[in-house]
């Protein structure tokens, strides 16, 4: 899973068992068939007319933030851009193989979240993390001229409400299913105290830091891999799944 930056020039699907892409709830396949498909025309479009469009909905911290000798430049996209992009930037992709690594980090960590929410919830929360990432790309990279795309900033967030599920009903992570929609996430407090649990996000946390600061996984189109907006997507989908419960839980 990697969320990378660019320098410039629904219902539930069937429950139990495993979540291999055939088993996967339907918005979690609607989504990754999204993914594709704007990639697929952005691949069919003129060079100029692409580097448009990607320009207009890419995450770039110097739309709110620009650096001086930018100051006055309108960003393709205009005013409204600067909100959009905090949610757009995740249907974009930087080549095929990003595209396709996120599409299975979906499948493992999002389906889970999807079957104990529901589509419409899955939707907002990802959303939601992606904005968060977003938002700490803004506030790592103020003034900084880059381009982010991926939605690694969502998918972390999926793979943080996964690990309250997954450790709150056995660790039964690829064996979570729509007739348990009613269990009680994992509570905050008590992700520092469970040891497996604990260890999976420090685990997460240094791989994700070395990936993105030695640019490992980086594509020939990427600058480097934007830990910063895994970071913050990660954090905001602990934080939030609570509130995204079909029903009241304990």
């Amino acid at each position: 899973m990697d969320n990378r930056e660019q320098q410039p020039g629904i219902d539930d699907g069937p429950a139990g068992g495993a979540v291999p892409i055939f088993n996967a709830p339907r918005v979690v396949v609607i989504l990754i068939a999204v993914f594709g498909g704007v990639h697929l025309t952005l691949q069919l479009l003129g060079d100029d007319l692409a580097r448009w469009y990607s320009l207009a909905f890419a995450f770039s911290p110097a739309r709110i933030a620009p650096p001086p000798d930018l100051v006055g430049v309108v960003f393709p996209g205009g005013e409204g851009a600067k909100l959009w992009t905090f949610f757009s930037h995740m249907f974009l992709h930087g080549d095929w193989l990003h595209l396709v690594i996120n599409s299975l980090w979906m499948l493992a960590f999002g389906s889970v979240v999807a079957r104990w929410m529901g589509a419409g919830r899955f939707i907002v929360y990802s959303l939601l993390c992606a904005a968060a990432g977003a938002m700490a790309s803004q506030l790592v990279y103020w003034g900084t001229l880059s381009f982010m795309v991926g939605a690694s900033g969502a998918i972390s967030g999926q793979m943080a409400g996964a690990i309250r599920l997954m450790f709150a009903s056995g660790d039964r992570l690829l064996l979570f299913n729509a007739g348990q929609a009613d269990i009680a996430p994992l509570p905050l407090g008590a992700l520092l105290f469970h040891r497996r649990a604990r260890n999976f996000i420090l685990v997460w946390m240094v791989a994700n830091a070395v990936f993105g600061m030695l640019g490992l996984g980086a594509g020939a189109s990427v600058s480097r891999i934007a830990w910063e907006a895994h970071a913050g997507g990660f954090i905001a989908g602990i934080l939030l799944l609570g509130l995204f419960a079909r029903r009241n839980v304990a």
